[in-house]
């Protein structure tokens, strides 16, 4: 459950990282039209997939 949550919040903040820093919506943020912040929210975005896929392996492997 806390693995699905940390996911999501990567997800979410990378997703509003992305928006920005490739000003698709401008909002006046020091991160606007900054490509940096568009990698790190495609990092975030990443990261937030496979700590859900990790979360899911974990609980879909055979326990011994």
């Amino acid at each position: 459950m806390v693995l699905r949550v940390i996911a999501a919040l990567l997800f979410v903040a990378g997703a509003v990282w992305v928006i920005q820093g490739f000003g698709i919506a401008p909002t006046g943020s020091f991160m606007d039209g900054d490509a940096l912040w568009g990698l790190i929210g495609l990092g975030c975005i990443a990261l937030g997939i496979v700590t859900l896929g990790y979360d899911r392996w974990r609980r879909l492997r055979p326990r011994p």
